[in-house]
């Protein structure tokens, strides 16, 4: 009967497709079903008992939960439930709608608190203060216990976050951003911060508070860190008081032998001739005033001869300008002397040294042609010597012309040298930022001798100034700066200025009496600083004043904990 319904050409439809329609759309409304079923078991409509389970969260980073307790992985502070067994997820975006007043008063009352007093928001540590601060066993700010007394306030009381003061209720709650609690606004619209005393606002990153019109600024790149006392005693900080004082009288330093200046002599040739023969022949023998040198002949200086002994015999009036050519030529007076006994002309002549002292350089040999100008011996005396001393720059200004110096030299152990200061020179050694400084020393024995290298110590002024130990300053290479323990666990580096050292402290400028500064262990405080001041630059993290040392530094071999969740 079907096929007689047909159209001419159509077949009929093969069987079972009936069937097959109807188990697709079976299917389709299943899977609706079971969509429904997973949105609401997301949302908490179904399954209470599964959303009614316990969570557990970092108080100062509210993403991170976890199912079981534990420890936060970025900062190692304890989970604590999540108020009314809120997921993770609704905690973090704020959806909290209990009494924070209300908690923090349940926790007030099992501490014994009273309205106005400060606790920490972690009731199991059992912090109670009469005063904002800081809770030395977590480090989280210490919130004030609220109390009926409104007056001065017309309105309904306005709550904001610490941290995010865009973020304003009328009443008492959760910041949906970070999860702190909201405090209370002051009647004038200024926030009172909980846990900060008043006019004594957390400093941004890289920048510090000022201690004193003297004190340093903070370290660009580094920000103040809060570390829990328990961890400092792990890492072993120390630190030391900044005291007043002097540094030793004393820059110590090394030096170089070298010869004075002014007791050096060089003989040149004063014209041209051939050398006949030397009479001091060796580098550094030991020669007297007007000592002979060397003999030379010269054409030149035959000829001079000539016409001085001329002069004697024909025209005496020329007999000085002849004598005095003779003298400038090299001539020493005992040489004429024996010219004029002798009455005739010598085939060579002697040349002398000037002074007395060691031939330092020798250049005359034996037969050698000599032109004016040529260096034939070079004379020092020995008999008083510089040292040259390097200083470094900050401490030039210690150093005073006359000032005494001593000497010890490695050749001689034990033995020290007594001089005085005789000159500083005006220009910096760029490669080692040092000054050179001019000792002179007595050598009569002639111990010091050019080259030798020793220690030095200069006695100086000791002006007096803030001492710390030279572990407490760090020189990153752009900054010179000291970390200020400043109580509680808070750490704030601190930048100085060095402008004396002595032996193991230093004497800086940017640190006020009375200071503790770290000196042991400051590396670790150090990184999490920095740390810290680049995840604020980045925008990252909820720091909140309350910068925790992390736990990759504090304990390189720490695990993260079981079960957390970020």
């Amino acid at each position: 009967m079907i096929e007689n319904q047909l159209h001419e050409g159509e077949e009929p439809p093969p069987p079972g497709v009936r069937t097959a329609g109807m188990f697709r759309w079976a299917m389709l409304a299943i899977a609706l079903l079971g969509a429904g079923y997973t949105v609401l078991l997301a949302t908490g409509v179904v399954g209470g008992a599964s959303a009614a389970a316990v969570q557990y969260h970092c108080p100062m980073h509210p993403t991170v939960v976890s199912d079981v307790p534990g420890e936060c992985p970025i900062c190692g502070m304890d989970l604590v439930p999540i108020d009314g067994g809120a997921s993770g997820s609704e905690h973090a975006h704020g959806h909290d709608h209990g009494d924070a007043d209300g908690s923090i008063a349940r926790a007030a009352k099992q501490l014994g608190a009273r309205p106005g007093q400060w606790i920490c928001p972690m009731p199991e540590d059992g912090v109670v203060r009469d005063e904002p601060g800081r809770c030395e066993k977590c480090g989280m700010s210490l919130v004030q216990v609220p109390g009926d007394d409104t007056r001065g306030q017309e309105g309904p009381a306005i709550y904001s976050c610490p941290m995010h003061p865009e973020v304003e209720h009328e009443g008492p709650g959760k910041c949906p951003k970070c999860g702190m609690y909201l405090v209370r606004k002051a009647a004038d619209g200024a926030q009172a911060e909980q846990g900060v005393a008043p006019g004594h606002a957390h400093p941004a990153a890289g920048e510090s508070h000022e201690h004193s019109a003297e004190a340093g600024k903070g370290v660009p790149g580094l920000t103040e860190v809060v570390i829990p006392s328990e961890r400092l005693a792990r890492i072993g900080v120390r630190t030391a008081k900044v005291e007043r004082g002097r540094l030793e009288g004393q820059v110590r330093t090394v030096g170089v032998v070298a010869p004075d200046e002014r007791r050096r002599y060089v003989v040149q040739a004063r014209f041209s001739g051939w050398i006949e023969k030397l009479l001091v022949d060796e580098t550094g023998a030991t020669v007297r005033t007007g000592e002979p040198l060397l003999q030379i002949y010269s054409p030149e200086l035959y000829q001079a001869q000539v016409e001085y002994l001329n002069a004697l015999k024909w025209s005496p009036e020329l007999q000085d300008a002849a004598s005095q050519r003779l003298r400038l030529l090299g001539i020493a007076e005992a040489d004429l002397a024996a010219l004029r006994k002798a009455g005739k002309a010598q085939r060579t002549m002697t040349l002398r040294a000037p002074g007395a002292g060691h031939v330092l350089r020798k250049g005359a040999i034996a037969g050698a042609y000599v032109s004016p100008g040529d260096v034939l011996f070079e004379v020092a005396d020995l008999s008083r010597i510089w040292v040259l001393a390097d200083v470094f720059e900050q401490e030039i200004p210690r150093v005073q012309v006359g000032a005494t110096a001593t000497f010890a030299a490695a050749a001689h152990p034990g033995d020290r040298f007594v001089g005085k200061v005789s000159f500083v020179y005006p220009t910096v050694e760029p490669s080692t930022r040092t000054m050179k400084v001019r000792l002179e020393i007595a050598n009569a024995s002639i111990a010091l001798r050019p080259g030798m290298f020793g220690d030095v110590r200069l006695d100086v002024e000791a002006p007096e100034g803030a001492i710390v130990p030279r572990d407490a300053v760090i020189d990153s290479g752009e900054h010179v700066y000291a970390i200020v323990a400043r109580g509680g666990g808070r750490f704030t580096p601190r930048e100085v200025h060095i402008t004396g050292r002595a032996g193991d402290h230093v004497m800086v400028v940017g640190l006020d009496d009375g200071e503790e500064v770290v000196t042991g262990a400051g590396f670790f405080i150090d990184s999490e600083s920095r740390l810290r001041a680049a995840l604020a630059g980045m925008g990252g993290g909820h720091d909140h004043g309350d910068l925790k040392d992390s736990r990759a530094l504090a304990e390189p071999g720490a695990e993260k904990t079981k079960g957390v969740t970020p």
